[in-house]
């Protein structure tokens, strides 16, 4: 999305190449629009400026969609996002693989590299999205990769299985 808040008002602007709109829509909602979604995760969202949330309970079907149904993005998506700037695009690590998207490029991405490993994998996290993870036990790195390759593996059998 925008590296920047944006002025409530209707309008189209470009920003490092990708493209976005907000429009006011009629009883008060606006909608944002990511027509690019080079992550997969946010192609927009509306909100109503009508009045102000009184509470967290009307967030808790949203919540609980993100973060909880098999089709959200944010279950079955991304590890790490970082937004890089001047025509780079955003670097996203799926499980093992690492790509950067940006609608310049062919298909709007290209994979910059595949860990093999749990040395390779914390290594890319610290490089590129600049977290070390020093905090986690050798236990906790240990589940992490266990289940960052199980994804993995996961994503590569589909590919098999829809070659068939």
């Amino acid at each position: 999305g925008p590296s920047s808040p944006v002025r409530l008002e209707s309008r189209e602007w470009s920003e490092d190449g990708f493209e976005f709109s907000l429009t006011s829509r009629p009883g008060g909602d606006w909608r944002f629009e990511n027509p690019a979604n080079v992550t997969g995760s946010l192609p927009g969202f509306a909100f109503d400026m009508t009045s102000s949330a009184p509470g967290f309970e009307e967030f808790q079907a949203f919540h609980q969609y993100f973060w909880q149904n098999k089709d959200s993005g944010y279950v079955k998506g991304h590890v790490f996002l970082h937004r890089k700037t001047r025509e780079r695009g955003v670097f996203s690590l799926h499980a093992c693989t690492l790509r950067r998207s940006h609608p310049a490029l062919p298909g709007g991405k290209e994979i910059l590299a595949v860990a093999n490993s749990c040395e390779e994998w914390f290594k890319i996290v610290e490089d590129v999205f600049f977290l070390p993870l020093t905090d986690l036990s050798e236990e906790d790195r240990a589940r992490l990769w266990d289940l960052v390759s199980a994804q993995h593996a996961a994503f590569e059998e589909s590919k098999t299985v829809g070659q068939l």
